[in-house]
């Protein structure tokens, strides 16, 4: 699990160039706690033996649909080494695969990059919505 672990973050790095990302005690106890919570899975595509892409997956009941569950997915980054090479379109069936084996009805993601945005729109999901957020705290990791 640690090795995942860094191999995550070194793609989180790619994802969030922004942040301050490394292995620490609090990044380590959270990734230990994600495959225990339920609902949450972490896809990991290895090339050659070597993690090169990364989603976070977690299925959630949509109370207003009578529990039906949908698939969140996040953290979805592909080093950019093997980009264009499948990775993603892989990342991206085992997602819809998870959720479908989940019973969800819909699979929900956001992006802020316009590479994303094309690469999501080939790969056959469609703009729904805009997503707006705010940023609860000044903790540069969050």
């Amino acid at each position: 699990m640690r090795d995942d672990l860094s191999d995550a973050v070194r793609l989180y790095r790619q994802l969030y160039p922004e942040l301050d990302l490394r292995v620490d005690g609090a990044v380590a106890a959270a990734w230990a706690a994600t495959p225990a919570t339920p609902g949450r899975t972490v896809l990991l595509a290895e090339v050659g033996g070597v993690v090169v892409g990364t989603a976070d997956l977690t299925v959630l009941a949509d109370a207003a649909r009578a529990g039906r569950p949908y698939l969140l997915v996040e953290n979805v980054v592909v080093d950019a080494g093997v980009r264009r090479a499948g990775v993603g379109r892989a990342l991206l069936a085992a997602a819809r695969a998870h959720g479908g084996a989940a019973g969800c009805y819909e699979l929900q993601l956001s992006a802020d990059d316009p590479a994303a945005f094309a690469f999501y729109e080939a790969a056959g999901l469609a703009a729904a919505a805009r997503t707006s957020e705010q940023h609860l705290d000044d903790d540069e990791r969050s």
